[in-house]
């Protein structure tokens, strides 16, 4: 069974490491690997066999699924959800707001940012509020991603722009994942031939 205290749930095998911080009500499931001084805001959820590395902050409420890769110095904004086998390179940066409220009266307007199944993200780029990539999508590094991103494709520049189709063979298919990574949405493993894992779930994240 996952480990409990009053501020986290924390999975088996799960490796946390030195000056990491997990807040109040975050759940990491099993297998997972959080890095050196990485920050975990409150009502995160970090799917199986997920790796945030070294130096990372991903903010309130965000939806990281089973698979995923997030490397050093990346910050994700509150909301985001990440599907699964999706790879964030180092220092990428999600948004999650177009109004900067700091000293103001009014409060930011949430956009939450997607990105989808297996999509691969450059280290250095920049995601504005709102936008969806699509699954499978590359985005290469140092870009600045104004507008949403198709699925199978490659992306880049500033703004961020299609350049072309990926090639087949690097299309991930779900069911080309091996059964580790298939994961209830509750964060237990299930059988392929089975899309719950028998409780009271009813999809796989």
């Amino acid at each position: 069974m996952p480990t409990k205290s009053k501020s986290a749930i924390i999975g088996r095998d799960s490796l946390i490491q030195h000056g990491a911080v997990i807040e109040a009500a975050a759940i990491i499931r099993d297998s997972c690997f959080v890095g050196y001084y990485s920050i975990i805001r409150p009502k995160v959820f970090i799917g199986c066999h997920t790796e945030i590395r070294a130096h990372c902050f991903v903010a309130e409420e965000a939806h990281i699924s089973s698979g995923v890769k997030v490397f050093q110095f990346s910050n994700i904004g509150a909301g985001t959800i990440i599907e699964r086998m999706a790879y964030l390179g180092p220092r990428v940066l999600i948004t999650n707001t177009r109004k900067i409220s700091h000293g103001r009266s009014y409060s930011p307007f949430i956009e939450s940012v997607t990105i989808g199944f297996g999509a691969r993200i450059g280290g250095g780029t920049v995601i504005l509020p709102g936008i969806e990539i699509g699954s499978n999508s590359v985005i290469g590094a140092g870009s600045v991603v104004t507008k949403s991103i198709p699925e199978n494709v490659v992306a880049l520049g500033n703004p961020a722009r299609v350049i072309k189709d990926i090639n087949p063979e690097e299309i991930l298919d779900e069911s080309d994942v091996s059964i580790t990574n298939r994961l209830c949405q509750c964060g237990l493993s299930v059988c392929p031939k089975f899309k719950v894992c028998g409780s009271k779930c009813s999809s796989i994240i």
